[in-house]
């Protein structure tokens, strides 16, 4: 029998169609990776820092001798002259870019019930600075500015209040700083576009002022990132990487198909086979090569158990030849003038 001629070319075969599948992926890998190639990653990484401080500047007196004062406390409302305010902003980035970026400043008063901040009784916004800046190629961009709170316009303007009506209030001065920042890269798609409050809020109309810290800093690490796709060559990768990854997945459904459709025929053939051959064992002759029919006349028989029949009534061998080629096997029974075949074929069961 050819038990090992059939194994070596099935092994062949499966080596044939690994071979395929390895040289699809392997040109799916490469065209993939000089698709990559021709694209140039663009990125631009930046650090924020900033911070709104403040000093109190007292009137002049006999109780505490500097002027202003930058330590977090309380202070007799009627000594405070004016709030100075600083403000500090900077942006450094890893290469240069166009910055256009500004700053405003809204000074808000708001006297409410006492205990009811939703419960508004009066209410003045007023913009009492802003300045802007426009930067080209730059890595780094700051903003360095001052500005004064006349405390006591405001203070007074609570205690008027409160002695022209009876009623509890709560006054407040709410001092915001608007920044707004905006940065582009060339080459990059996406834009650096960031805006900050920073916020002191300044009690009003108390015997005593504690100014509360609301938002003063800002701490921030950003990047903008696009892949700019370069024109040479990128139609011509992006074509072929379609063609490729078309084939590979026509690949695979092939290989099911294949086994799908042609595995099960080969089990039975293979089954039956194995039946005949190992339950008329001694009535068959294994031969290498073709039986030679020359003149003979040729009678092939539906089955097996008619070969069986002949074979008796000819008291002649049974000779198996396996035509692995044509993926069959060949039963033939000779006599000198007749010759009996059956024939089974893989496909065929």
């Amino acid at each position: 029998m050819k038990t090992k001629k059939k194994k070596s070319n099935w092994i062949k075969f499966i080596v044939f169609l690994v071979i395929i599948f390895l040289v699809l992926m392997i040109s799916s890998i490469a065209l993939f990776i000089n698709y990559k190639t021709n694209k140039v990653n663009k990125s631009l990484s930046y650090n924020e820092t900033g911070e709104l401080s403040y000093l109190v500047c007292l009137n002049k007196n006999d109780i505490i001798k500097d002027e202003c004062i930058s330590e977090k406390r309380s202070f007799i409302s009627d000594m405070i002259d004016k709030i100075k305010f600083k403000l500090n902003y900077s942006l450094k980035s890893t290469d240069i870019a166009n910055y256009n970026y500004s700053y405003e400043i809204l000074a808000e008063t708001i006297i409410s019930e006492k205990g009811s901040s939703d419960k508004i009784l009066y209410k003045d916004s007023k913009v009492i600075g802003k300045n802007s800046y426009n930067k080209d190629k730059k890595d780094t961009i700051s903003i360095n500015d001052d500005f004064n709170i006349n405390f006591s316009d405001y203070n007074k303007l609570v205690t008027n209040f409160k002695n022209q009506y009876p009623v509890d209030v709560d006054g407040n001065l709410i001092i915001t700083v608007n920044v707004n920042i905006n940065g582009e890269k060339e080459g990059i798609n996406e834009d650096i576009k960031n805006n900050y409050d920073l916020k002191v809020i300044v009690p009003l109309g108390k015997e005593t002022t504690e100014i509360k810290d609301f938002i003063t800093t800002i701490d921030n690490n950003g990047s903008i990132n696009n892949y700019e796709k370069t024109k040479e060559g990128y139609t011509l990768f992006s074509l072929l990487c379609d063609i490729v990854y078309k084939l590979d997945i026509l690949y695979v459904i092939f290989v099911f198909v294949f086994i799908f459709k042609i595995m099960p025929k080969m089990s039975g053939y293979n089954l039956e086979l194995k039946r005949v051959l190992k339950e008329y064992d001694k009535m068959i002759v294994n031969v290498n090569s073709m039986p030679e029919l020359g003149d003979l006349q040729v009678m092939e028989v539906s089955n097996f158990d008619e070969l069986v029949d002949a074979k008796k009534n000819l008291n002649k061998p049974i000779m198996y030849f396996d035509n692995y080629d044509k993926n069959e096997v060949i039963f033939v029974v000779k006599s000198d003038s007749d010759a009996f075949v059956y024939i089974m074929n893989k496909y065929d069961k």
